[in-house]
C-alpha cells in the first residue's frame, strides 16, 4: 500500500490530483495505472487513472507520482466518489503502468474516428498526446465518439471548460485541440444530427478509403452499433464488410472487453 503525499482538486471538482512515491522503475507520464481504493464498507474498489507526471526520487528506487482521477459533479461512481474524498495520509494501491494498445497512424492527411464504446474518450488521451508531441499537423478530419448504446451518441467537442474531465490537464486539451483544428467546425454542426442521421454521417465517414479507426471499451456496444448500421443502411452484413476491409488495409485498431 502506498501512502498519499498530497492530494488538491481542480477544475470545480471535476479532476482530482493524487501524489504518491511508489517503489520500482517503469513508472512514466502519460500512461494509465490501476488505482486501488478502500470503500467504507471495507470492500475495495478500482479502475484505470492517468499518470500525470512522475519524478524519480534521488539516490532511491521509487518515484513520485502525480495521478488524475476524472470526478464529475453529478453521477460520479464510487470509485470518483471516495477518490474525491481522499487526504495527505490515505492509503491507497496501484499496479504497474498498464501497456497502451494504440500506435499513432503514419498518415497526417488520413482522417480518423476515435470510438469509445460504452466508455469516455479519455481512454485515447495517450494516443492524442502521442500525435500531439511528434509534433505532427494532422491535416484530415477527426471524429471523436462516444456513448453507452452504441458508442455514437456523443460526438466529443473538446471545450475547454466543460469537457475538462475528458481531458484532464492543459496539455491533454492543447492536444485535442491540435487533432481537431481543422475539424473543429464541422464536428460542431455533426452535435445536432438526428440518430439516423447521425449513423448515415458516421458510415459515410468510415467507409472513406483513407479513414484509421481506433476502437476501445465493449464488446456489446459495438454489437449494438453493427446492428444499428446494417439496420439503417437495409443491408444485413453490412458492418461486417466494413470492418474487414478496414482490418485488411490495417485501418482498424480496438481494444475491446
Amino acid at each position: 500500500m502506498e501512502t498519499l503525499i498530497s492530494t488538491s482538486v481542480d477544475g470545480v471538482g471535476q479532476v482530482v490530483r493524487l501524489t504518491l512515491n511508489v517503489e520500482g522503475d517503469n513508472w512514466k507520464s502519460y500512461r494509465d495505472t490501476g488505482l486501488n481504493i478502500e470503500l467504507d464498507d471495507g470492500a475495495t474498489t478500482s479502475a484505470p487513472v492517468w499518470v500525470e507526471e512522475t519524478y524519480a526520487v534521488p539516490f532511491d528506487n521509487s518515484f513520485d507520482v502525480r495521478l488524475l482521477v476524472a470526478c464529475p459533479e453529478q453521477d460520479a461512481s464510487p470509485f470518483q466518489q471516495k477518490a474525491a474524498e481522499l487526504a495527505e495520509g490515505d492509503m491507497v494501491k496501484v499496479s504497474e503502468p498498464l501497456g497502451y494498445p494504440y500506435h499513432a497512424p503514419i498518415n497526417s492527411r488520413g482522417k480518423l474516428i476515435l470510438l469509445a464504446a460504452g466508455c469516455d474518450v479519455d481512454i485515447f488521451r495517450s494516443l492524442v498526446k502521442k500525435i500531439y508531441e511528434r509534433d505532427i499537423d494532422w491535416m484530415g478530419e477527426v471524429r471523436a465518439y462516444s456513448g453507452d448504446v452504441t458508442g455514437i451518441e456523443h460526438i466529443y467537442l473538446n471545450h475547454k471548460n466543460s469537457d475538462a474531465m475528458h481531458y484532464l490537464d492543459d496539455l491533454g486539451f492543447r492536444a485535442f485541440d491540435a487533432l481537431m483544428a481543422r475539424s473543429s467546425a464541422t464536428v460542431a454542426r455533426l452535435d445536432d444530427m438526428t440518430e439516423e442521421q447521425a449513423v448515415i454521417e458516421f458510415v459515410r465517414f468510415i467507409r472513406s478509403p483513407s479513414t484509421y479507426v481506433y476502437v476501445a471499451g465493449s464488446e456489446a456496444v459495438l454489437e449494438k452499433l453493427g446492428d444499428t448500421v446494417d439496420e439503417r443502411l437495409g443491408q444485413p452484413g453490412a458492418w461486417k464488410r466494413i470492418k474487414d476491409e478496414l482490418r485488411t488495409q490495417n485501418h482498424w485498431y480496438s481494444h475491446l472487453q
